[in-house]
């Protein structure tokens, strides 16, 4: 085998955000979750922080009144068993039904509120419709496409997180790194936190497979090459040449890939783990384009090099997954969603890793392709009691639902490896980053091949950014010009 007036420019700007979401390829799930085994799911678990902590949520003394919070969420074409309504959902039997469902039984019940969630499988038509007509309180909050929502933003549709007293954005369950990516001129439009765990399935990691691991090198730990920051880009692609060179016979029907990934995210994903993303926000709030920065292009350049499709790097779609569980590939570049797909397979052992560092002085940077992000949309009429809310959600989450998600995401491997937990605790969730450039924002990607260009080797990377500075510039401008 070898192998992305206001009401007439609002609906002009609809029609330049509307595309086809693309999602991870995570195959059939191999199992729905139906565990029962634990119903103590509130928001407290074991092995977390002292309850005195300051970074450890409490619900407030507040009487909302019987405030409802109607959120409108897009789902988008995302199959893991584990996509499910973000804030709220019946107990289904599942772990992680049962501490949503519980967590918003504790908020309604403290602070005397409902909260209830309506969702669209991948258009947001309906929620643009209640925008433009102005109709107060249809819906106080709504998940939505980034680069949608960034689009909204610019027609002031969006209440700014930052002016919403009762919402600290300085708490860990807060997405610190989101928010400073996409903070233009200062204003929090959109964000993300610990209650919105399925846009964690969109974070990029490496997976390993055991075996082949051990068949080129028995000593191998990549775990404690991670620990004490030797697990680089340069050893990656040492291991991934040893994967070829040890394993394959000649004129053998299967080889065994060093790495198996998908180029549309794989080349981002590679991109910046040195930092060489499409658009930043610089020290004035604005976004820049860092598509033509030298960063950008050799780091590009050195991909292009390095991993190009060969016996030894296959670019694929859906099949990567299964080739990976067949042995036919030592690394996995992957969503975390992906682990669903292999959660309870006893037959092969995994591991999980954070992208490599770029040099060993470089810190661990996890690629997100998130798509789904939470706003407030101008229409709120009370956005306090919104933000009291949903300031609940998140903290609770922190300490309850992210614990529950990652011991359901793993399944068999929880018990069995305990670094593969502290892989994402530890050294990839906290770590992960956006690109206001790329697909998350403002998708230069689509302007600049390089996901298409690298697989092939190619080189010459300036020459595809120089044809279209002057359109990222005009889609910056846009953003940049409004809510200054």
């Amino acid at each position: 085998m070898k192998k992305t007036s206001k009401i007439l420019v609002a609906i002009v700007s609809l029609l330049l955000i509307i595309s086809i979401a693309v999602s991870c390829n995570i195959g059939n799930p191999v199992n729905p979750g139906n565990d029962t085994k634990s119903n103590d799911t509130s928001g407290e678990t074991t092995n977390q922080k002292p309850a005195d902590d300051p970074n450890v949520y409490k619900l407030p003394d507040a009487d909302l009144e019987g405030y409802e919070l109607r959120i409108f969420s897009i789902m988008g074409p995302v199959t893991t068993w584990l996509t499910f309504p973000y804030f709220s959902t019946e107990d289904t039997g599942s772990k992680i039904s049962q501490s949503v469902h519980n967590r918003n039984l504790s908020i309604e019940d403290k602070l005397r509120c409902k909260i209830t969630e309506e969702n669209a499988d991948s258009t947001n038509s309906e929620l643009w419709i209640s925008l433009l007509a102005g109709e107060e309180d249809e819906y106080q909050a709504g998940v939505d496409y980034s680069w949608s929502s960034l689009s909204r933003a610019v027609l002031n549709y969006l209440v700014d997180f930052k002016n919403i007293e009762s919402i600290n954005l300085d708490k860990p369950w807060w997405d610190s790194n989101l928010n400073e990516t996409f903070s233009v001129n200062g204003h929090y439009f959109i964000s993300s936190g610990s209650a919105m765990i399925s846009s964690w399935d969109e974070v990029f990691v490496l997976y390993f497979n055991s075996k082949v691991a051990s068949d080129i090198n028995r000593d191998i730990n990549l775990y404690n090459e991670v620990k004490n920051g030797t697990w680089t880009f340069d050893r990656m692609c040492q291991l991934i040449a040893d994967a070829d060179n040890n394993l394959n016979n000649p004129g053998s029907e299967n080889e065994t890939y060093g790495l198996a990934t998908q180029a549309f995210y794989g080349v981002p994903s590679f991109m910046g783990t040195n930092d060489a993303t499409y658009g930043v926000i610089n020290s004035e709030g604005k976004i820049e384009n860092s598509s033509t920065l030298e960063r950008f292009i050799t780091t590009a350049q050195n991909l292009a090099e390095k991993l190009p499709a060969s016996d030894s790097v296959y670019y694929g779609d859906s099949e990567i997954n299964q080739m990976f569980a067949n042995e036919e590939a030592f690394f996995l570049h992957e969503c975390i969603g992906a682990m669903t797909n292999m959660r309870n397979i006893d037959s092969f052992d995994y591991g999980i890793l954070p992208m490599p560092k770029y040099t060993e002085s470089s810190p661990y940077r996890s690629y997100s392709g998130a798509q789904y992000l939470l706003f407030i949309p101008y229409t709120n009429g009370n956005v306090e009691k919104t933000g009291t809310i949903l300031e609940a959600m998140m903290g609770l989450s922190d300490s309850g639902l992210k614990q529950v998600y990652v011991e359901e995401m793993l399944g068999v491997i929880y018990s069995r490896t305990p670094e593969a937990a502290e892989m994402l605790f530890d050294y990839i969730l906290p770590n992960t980053f956006y690109d206001i450039g790329g697909r998350q924002g403002l998708q230069f990607n689509t302007l600049i091949p390089i996901d298409r260009a690298i697989p092939l080797g190619m080189t010459d990377i300036k020459s595809m950014v120089d044809p279209v500075v002057d359109n990222i510039q005009a889609k910056i401008d846009d953003i940049n010009n409004y809510n200054g």
